[in-house]
C-alpha cells in the first residue's frame, strides 16, 4: 500500500485509493481508450497503415508521468 497524502492508500499499479494487495494487474486497466493507459511506455509501428491500432505496452506502472519522446530514427 502507498500512502498519496491525503489519507489515501492505494495498492501498487491500482487507481487512486483501490485497496487490492497481491491481485494481478492488467495492462490498460481503467484506461479510458483500450490502447492507452498512463504511466507507460508503449510503442506503435508508425509505418503503419493504421499505427495507432498497433499500440502496445513495454512497460507499465511509473508513476506521475509526463511527457512524450520518440527515439531518433535512423533512415536507410
Amino acid at each position: 500500500m502507498f500512502d498519496s497524502g491525503d489519507g489515501d492508500l492505494s495498492s501498487g499499479y491500482s487507481p487512486h485509493g483501490v485497496h487490492r494487495p497481491g491481485a494481478v494487474v492488467k495492462a490498460f486497466e481503467s484506461s479510458t481508450n483500450n490502447r492507452m493507459c498512463t504511466g507507460a511506455i508503449l510503442r506503435a509501428k508508425v509505418n503503419a497503415k493504421t499505427p495507432d491500432e498497433t499500440i502496445e505496452p513495454v512497460s507499465w506502472g511509473y508513476r506521475n508521468p509526463f511527457g512524450l519522446r520518440f527515439a531518433p530514427t535512423t533512415m536507410p
